[in-house]
């Protein structure tokens, strides 16, 4: 692995911490309250909505359609 792959798995590993977080606070707000549950949802929506709308930004920008690299089944698969 040459040095700038393993600056993305380094800044990938922070992002996952980040959002580990963001999703154990997220899941406890709405075990705790309920009515929560909705505005949750629509800040999750929000950030994955504008990701995917980065990444199709940029690769559309750099002429490199990582999204169409992944293979989505591969993907979804959990």
């Amino acid at each position: 692995m040459n040095q700038n792959q393993q600056e993305v798995v380094d800044s990938l590993r922070q992002a996952m911490i980040h959002l580990e977080h963001a999703l154990d606070t997220s899941i406890q707000n709405v075990k705790e309250d309920s009515s929560e549950k909705k505005i949750t949802l629509d800040i999750w929506e929000e950030f994955m909505k504008t990701f995917m709308k980065k990444v199709k930004t940029k690769g559309k920008e750099n002429d490199l359609n990582l999204l169409g690299m992944m293979s989505i089944p591969k993907f979804l698969r959990l």
